[in-house]
């Protein structure tokens, strides 16, 4: 009894609660094309960001990561027409400038909701989780006859 609220349990929950997720957006969100208004990633940070010793933030260019995030304003318009605008995080590339459109999905009940990735993050963690379940399943009968 101990084996099943301590190692299945969570996995259980874990699925259930990203298969919800996945069935969320799958079938009330929408993706739709979206404009860049503006960005807090300046010209002269870019600028910095392709030399070797970033003077402006005042730490080396090899710290590890490949690009910054910055907030992006958006613009889309949902199915009816009506354009909505929303601040997003956008992980941008080093010394590269922010794209000026972008694949976003938005909530249809909440169209001020954006999301930018659909359901395949959630479908990912929702197959890692049941993975986890399936083998904690196949495992418990082995532990259980270890037990006794």
């Amino acid at each position: 009894m101990l084996y099943f609220l301590l190692f299945v349990s969570g996995p259980t929950f874990g699925t259930l609660c990203y298969g919800w997720q996945v069935w969320d957006r799958a079938h009330r969100w929408r993706s739709v094309e979206a404009v860049t208004v503006s960005s807090d990633y300046s010209e002269a940070e870019r600028l910095d960001d392709t030399r070797p010793f970033a003077s402006l933030r005042l730490h080396p260019f090899a710290d590890g990561r490949i690009g910054r995030y910055t907030k992006v304003r958006i613009d889309y318009a949902d199915a009816t027409g009506r354009h909505h605008q929303a601040t997003v995080d956008w992980e941008v590339r080093r010394g590269k400038t922010v794209m000026p459109t972008m694949r976003v999905f938005y909530d249809t009940r909440d169209p001020g909701r954006v999301a930018l990735f659909g359901p395949m993050g959630a479908a990912f963690w929702c197959f890692v989780w049941a993975a986890v379940l399936v083998y904690m399943l196949w495992l418990s009968p082995e532990i259980a006859t270890l037990s006794r």
